[in-house]
């Protein structure tokens, strides 16, 4: 859906062929689909009865949309719908480009403060991220190796499970101000442990969770929405809640393939060392709010509830389920281009 001025005799910045007007429904549109992924993550029934893996597809078709300020609409074959404005749009229209100094060179309207406006915002936030990712790895890559010979005899027996065919380029380091386990890295991935003392067994599950997490690219996905967050920086709804609801996503989704072979025992052994971990991350936390955590957002109890149900009672997959999960599937590429 795009909402355009009644008339477009003079081209202008909110016309329908516009960046501008494109870029704005881009928005829109991920903000909306954004509210649809939440109310399918605080439903229950509904990731209990088709399970996470339409929910990555929702994620990977949103931040593709976000990447995509194009209006798919011709004459032709229209994809969307026009929304014409009498007096709002073109009224706003004419605000933007009217001239605020004017030379026989040069005019200045607010439409371009705007474009500087979110330039600066852009690059400023673009270049905190990455400033951010370089001193994260700076850190990561020079954090002492774990030296235990049965702790990495696991994880390469854990990695040759996953990986058969593919030669394990992998560390294993410890970090004082991690306070659950991660994994960083798209080609030569590190596990990084805090320093809380688990047993093999507990081990095992960790490092099945990680590179599972590694398996399904999360990393390389969580780049791409930290650059998707950049271009929406001036979007708070975008900036607090997306980043959040796809975490949940991928942890959910790990959580499903880790323990779909699991028996009640191992599952409850599954859990207690979230519980474990959960446990010394609170504490952590509580001594200093700016330990780096990965478990769950530290402000939303119900992502971790979530978590353990999933675990607990997984989806039950029906005759329906692949029907279901490509209809599932199929909501948002029809939003898609509809906004």
């Amino acid at each position: 859906m795009i909402l355009s001025p009644v008339s477009f005799e003079d081209p202008s910045l909110l016309g329908p062929s516009s960046l501008f007007a494109a870029f704005f429904a881009a928005s829109i549109a991920i903000s909306l689909l954004t509210l649809v992924l939440l109310f399918l993550l605080r439903g229950g029934r509904t990731i209990l009865h088709f399970g996470a893996k339409p929910l990555r597809l929702f994620v990977l078709l949103l931040i593709a949309r976000g990447f995509l300020p194009i209006e798919f609409y011709t004459p032709s074959f229209p994809f969307t719908f026009t929304i014409y404005s009498k007096k709002l749009l073109p009224a706003l229209r004419d605000l933007l480009l009217a001239p605020i100094w004017h030379s026989d060179f040069f005019t200045i309207t607010p439409a371009l403060l705007l474009v500087f406006l979110w330039t600066g915002g852009f690059l400023l936030s673009l270049l905190r991220k990455l400033q951010g990712y370089f001193s994260c790895a700076k850190v990561i890559y020079t954090l002492p190796e774990v030296l235990d010979a049965d702790a990495l005899s696991l994880l390469q027996e854990v990695w040759k499970s996953l990986f058969p065919h593919k030669k394990a380029s992998i560390r294993l380091v410890r970090a004082a101000h991690f306070c659950s386990p991660a994994i960083w890295g798209i080609r030569n991935p590190v596990i990084i442990l805090p320093n809380l003392l688990y047993t093999l067994e507990e081990l095992r599950y960790i490092f099945f969770h990680e590179l599972l997490h590694y398996k399904h690219r999360d990393f390389l996905l969580k780049l791409s929405l930290d650059a998707l967050l950049s271009i929406h920086w001036w979007n708070p709804f975008l900036t607090r809640c997306l980043m959040p609801a796809v975490t949940q996503t991928q942890e959910l989704l790990v959580d499903e393939h880790l323990t779909r072979t699991l028996c009640h025992a191992e599952k409850a052994k599954y859990l207690e060392v979230l519980s474990k971990t959960l446990c010394f991350q609170k504490n952590m936390i509580s001594q200093n709010p700016e330990q780096l955590y990965t478990l769950a957002d530290r402000n939303c109890k119900r992502a971790v509830l979530q978590r353990l149900h999933y675990i607990i009672d997984p989806p039950r997959k029906t005759f329906f389920h692949s029907e279901c999960c490509f209809v599932y599937g199929a909501l948002p590429t029809i939003l898609l281009f509809h906004f």
